[in-house]
């Protein structure tokens, strides 16, 4: 199980973002699983250079040579927002978890792409 988990840990964070994970010759994950995996690897690395983005912008205005007093108001209000933002979304999550699961599944992913059932009489062990 550690083994599968780090595979699939260490393709999401470090790429290429296949999950083409096998145990004694059986993929792990499933085309549409995979693919799935795929779209949620593909939407951090979004995030994450929209994050880099935002710093190298903040940074530049940090290097001009204006009156610094309005850069770190706008800095705090900002942050203010974004704590706000996040408390919120943390609150829904913990009280209306699969409404918020799906809400941002429906709002980052394509449709149906993030649905998996197990089919009957199939191998799978719970």
């Amino acid at each position: 199980m550690r083994i599968v988990t780090n595979s699939i840990l260490g393709e999401f964070l470090f790429g290429p973002g296949t999950f083409a994970v096998e145990v004694y010759g059986e993929p792990v994950l499933n085309a549409r699983e995979r693919g799935h995996m795929a779209d949620v690897r593909n939407v951090v690395v979004a995030f994450g250079v929209l994050a880099l983005v935002a710093v190298a912008i903040l940074a530049a205005a940090f290097t001009r040579p204006r009156p610094r007093a309005w850069l770190w108001r706008s800095v705090a209000a900002g942050s203010l927002v974004l704590a706000v933002f996040v408390l919120s979304a943390g609150v829904f999550v913990v009280l209306f978890f699969e409404a918020t699961f799906e809400f941002f599944h429906r709002l980052l992913f394509p449709a149906g792409s993030y649905t998996f059932t197990v089919p009957i009489g199939s191998n799978y062990k719970v």
